[in-house]
């Protein structure tokens, strides 16, 4: 079986390559592990002992991985998979043929292993955080009303989620390379229109609540924000 084909992280590197190919200038001068880390934000960026603010470098490594909501260092058969599809797109003569290929084959591996129907519709972004803001996207361009989005567990998520939620950069550099600001609005009509409600999980002590508290909790967020006409993201 091609290794891009199986359920394994060589796979999203596959796509965010094609992203990256997607969006470059033709002439490419950069290398495999230097494209690997392009199109993305400081997080992924390695210091000068070669590893990210995660402990995570851009080549394998004999350390413990974490969990796969954060980040680590690729597996030898992700590294080697997401290596062949860089040496395809570098060397093809027609990307606007070649990168939509290998998304679909990306989207059609993730349907297969997740056994999705085969009209769902997926979005690579370059991390977790970005998909905040792609959700109030979608959301946003329904119509104009305000946007309630509930976080479940905000002190268990990535710590630029809430930001994000927001619709708000979290960064300082944009995937696409621009720099930006770190709380500002992505844009201001936009977050205008987004409010952010907090559920917590745990107590001050830090034990995790009963489910049944965190149900009811949830349920009055959303049946108040309802009642006065906003649109709701339940995260």
């Amino acid at each position: 079986m091609d290794d891009i084909d199986r359920p394994d992280r060589g796979a999203v590197a596959a796509g965010c390559l094609s992203f990256l190919f997607a969006m470059l200038p033709e002439q490419r001068t950069e290398t495999y592990q230097q494209t690997m880390v392009s199109g993305c934000d400081r997080r992924l960026r390695p210091g000068s002992d070669g590893l990210n603010v995660y402990g995570a470098a851009v080549h394998p490594r004999a350390a413990i991985p974490l969990s796969s909501c954060t980040c680590s260092s690729p597996s030898e058969r992700a590294f080697t998979a997401g290596k062949r599809v860089f040496e395809q797109l570098r060397c093809t003569t027609d990307r606007s043929v070649t990168v939509p290929n290998v998304l679909t084959r990306v989207r059609d591996t993730i349907r297969r292993c997740l056994e999705l129907p085969p009209d769902t519709e997926i979005a690579l972004t370059p991390s977790g955080t970005d998909v905040e803001l792609l959700a109030l996207a979608l959301i946003a361009g329904t119509d104009d009303r305000e946007i309630v989005n509930i976080i479940v567990g905000p002190h268990e998520v990535g710590s630029g989620t809430l930001r994000a939620a927001s619709a708000c950069h979290y960064d300082t550099r944009l995937p696409r390379g621009c720099e930006a600001v770190i709380g500002e609005p992505v844009n201001a009509a936009f977050a205008s229109r987004v409010t952010i409600e907090r559920v917590d999980v745990r107590d001050q002590r830090g034990r995790i609540l009963a489910a049944a508290e965190v149900d009811i909790a949830v349920t009055e967020m959303v049946a108040a924000a309802v009642a006065r006409g906003a649109q709701v993201v339940l995260h």
